[in-house]
């Protein structure tokens, strides 16, 4: 959707081909979230790699967001084991975690890992030292089910995170995820998870429920 709002695609089936982007300047000695546009998957994790060690070389600290294949994700803890002194201080891995089945995964994110695999990656950072956060957006399903899946199928628990993320589906919400992303649902999963100091609200969730990012009510 936002590919095709700025232009970057002419429709949606071009969204299947990578393109890539102009070149952007990024400064020196900050934190950079990569990728943001695209994911890392087999078939780029080479050219991923070496712009990942470059920014690490000129100082940056990177946030690696992704929906995680195992094999990938074992090659850069590899990688940054053998190449990047102190890489766990440099870098965060971030997993889109967003459902526990893999039926609704499979229907709602065609192609990509399904949650088990997802999970497993996260234990793989953890148990290799590096921080660790989740985002559950959109959650396709109740984020307790998430949760639960978390400690089930991987043994992490939401304390184990240096943050997890929640938030509804922006755009062509589909009838029957709907109920998920109404205010009063939105809600209960505010009141639910805003106390946990770890706990962090998407956008979706601060302009319906008034509140900021870590869930605290917005004064008027």
């Amino acid at each position: 959707m936002l590919a095709l709002r700025r232009g970057q695609i002419p429709d949606r089936a071009a969204w299947a081909i990578p393109q890539p982007l102009k070149h952007q300047s990024i400064p020196k000695d900050t934190r950079v979230m990569c990728p943001s546009t695209h994911d890392i998957t087999p078939a780029n994790v080479v050219r991923y790699e070496a712009y990942l060690l470059a920014l690490l070389k000129r100082g940056n600290e990177v946030l690696i967001v992704s929906k995680p294949h195992l094999n990938v994700i074992t090659r850069l803890l590899r990688t940054l084991d053998h190449r990047v002194p102190n890489a766990p201080n440099k870098v965060e891995f971030r997993f889109s975690i967003t459902s526990a089945t893999d039926t609704i995964s499979r229907k709602f994110e065609p192609g990509a890992p399904l949650p088990t695999e997802r999970v497993a990656c996260l234990r793989r950072v953890i148990d290799a030292g590096y921080p660790a956060s989740v985002s559950m957006e959109p959650y396709l399903e109740d984020p307790d089910n998430i949760t639960f899946f978390l400690s089930y199928a991987g043994d992490v628990f939401l304390p184990d995170l240096r943050e997890f993320w929640i938030g509804a589906m922006n755009y062509d919400v589909p009838v029957e995820l709907a109920h998920l992303y109404a205010p009063d649902f939105m809600d209960r999963c505010w009141r639910l998870y805003a106390e946990r100091q770890n706990a962090r609200f998407k956008d979706s969730y601060q302009k319906v429920l008034h509140i900021d990012s870590r869930g605290r009510v917005k004064q008027t």
